[in-house]
């Protein structure tokens, strides 16, 4: 591998939906110079099944739709 390639971690779980919200850590080493003290990080959302922070919202209203029985697999 080349420096300062990307990498991407091995993301596989048994179900799309613990996919959804475990998302990788990724260090942004050049924003250290800021404070040494402080390192940076972004959360890399891409890796949610549908590629956003928003599969975070509708997996919420997924389940509360099933736990108040609003939501059902009828529907």
């Amino acid at each position: 591998m080349m420096p300062g390639s990307l990498t991407y971690p091995e993301v596989a779980a048994p179900t799309l939906i613990e996919r959804i919200g475990n998302t990788p850590l990724l260090r942004l080493p050049r924003f250290t110079g800021i404070s040494p003290q402080v390192e940076i990080f972004a959360k890399a959302e891409w890796y949610n099944p549908g590629g956003s922070v928003k599969d975070r919202a509708a997996l919420s209203m997924i389940r509360e739709g099933e736990r108040s029985g609003a939501l059902s697999a009828a529907t």
